[in-house]
């Protein structure tokens, strides 16, 4: 897994080991655990990550500007990233929260136009993140369902797949849900 982050802080500390992440219980050790391991590195550079990957899990802010509006900017730069380093046959998959047709009415052509794949080349779909700040851990890997849609049958299936050998929660695929 590699993680992409902004701060040089943040990437240098989980390349140590370290989790800056504060209260969350066992995140400190499996971080430890993982960089250990060779599991886990960071980085910040998002083009060189984008293009060693075949699967792109995209998590990041996403606030109101003051008229209410989703900022989307963060996660229109980790687009920008991940267009640049797409292959044929990758899945990128959402888990921040946008507005209700983000995957289908921006991701899909952003992610065409800018990479020069087509649509059907690489796969598209949303799991939204459902978890509370100090149990994040236990939340991820048994406390809820997942729920995956994608943009297609594949879509939907890589991400099930995806999410059924990383969680014991069930895992709920639909497509378009």
């Amino acid at each position: 897994v590699t993680g992409v982050d902004i701060s040089e802080d943040v990437v240098r500390g989980v390349n140590d080991g370290e989790c800056h992440v504060a209260k969350e219980p066992g995140l400190p050790e499996l971080v430890a655990e993982q960089t250990e391991r060779g599991a886990l590195r960071a980085t910040t550079d998002s083009v060189d990550a984008a293009e060693g990957a075949a699967i792109h899990v995209i998590i990041v802010p996403t606030p109101l500007t003051d008229d209410r509006e989703p900022d989307l900017a963060a996660f229109e730069a980790v687009l920008d990233s991940i267009a640049r380093g797409l292959a044929p046959g990758d899945l990128v998959v959402v888990e921040c929260t946008v507005p209700p047709g983000t995957s289908t009415d921006l991701v899909v052509p952003y992610l065409a136009d800018r990479s020069g794949l087509s649509a059907g080349e690489f796969g598209v779909a949303f799991c939204p993140e459902r978890t509370a700040s100090g149990r994040a851990l236990e939340d991820i890997t048994g406390a809820y369902p997942k729920i995956v849609g994608g943009v297609d049958d594949a879509s939907t299936r890589a991400a099930t797949r995806l999410y059924e050998t990383l969680t014991d929660n069930e895992v709920i695929g639909d497509e378009d849900a």
